[in-house]
């Protein structure tokens, strides 16, 4: 069976807003780093390096959701290209189609875990990890 070119560009238009989000949230991330790095060297106070760790992480657990996201619906987008595909999934845009949905809540947690390390992820939030810890003692000592 040839799938349908609309269901292809559809499920295409989804991967592409997910990964337009994962690129705001990194974009935000940055900008609140320097942010935060910016005021807590204007006013030498390192508080603001430890509170803005936590920005740092939450942005991080986000741009893995965003990116695991991704991947279902590009797995999605595989089936929907392939002999195997069942016409009655024409036109679905459930993300977990393909997924068993008990499984998947029983370990959604180390999912998670999983698509943080990976390298689209983890990269730029350890970057702002690393800086955010260096930053911490210099403006310290700068107080």
């Amino acid at each position: 069976m040839i799938p349908n070119s609309d269901y292809l560009a559809l499920i295409q238009g989804v991967v592409s807003r997910m990964a337009n989000n994962a690129f705001l949230i990194k974009g935000w991330s940055i900008s609140l780093t320097t942010a935060m790095l910016a005021l807590a060297g204007g006013t030498k106070n390192e508080i603001f390096c430890v509170i803005s760790i936590i920005p740092v992480l939450l942005f991080w657990w986000l741009d893995a959701f965003f990116f695991y996201q991704e991947k279902k619906y590009r797995d999605i987008y595989d089936y929907a290209k392939s002999d195997s595909f069942k016409t009655e999934d024409l036109f679905s845009l459930d993300p977990n189609l393909l997924v068993d949905r008990r499984v998947e809540k029983k370990q959604k947690c180390s999912i998670r875990w999983q698509v943080m390390k990976e390298n689209a992820v983890w990269s730029i939030y350890v970057v702002q990890l690393f800086v955010l810890f260096i930053a911490f003692p210099i403006i310290r000592a700068l107080s």
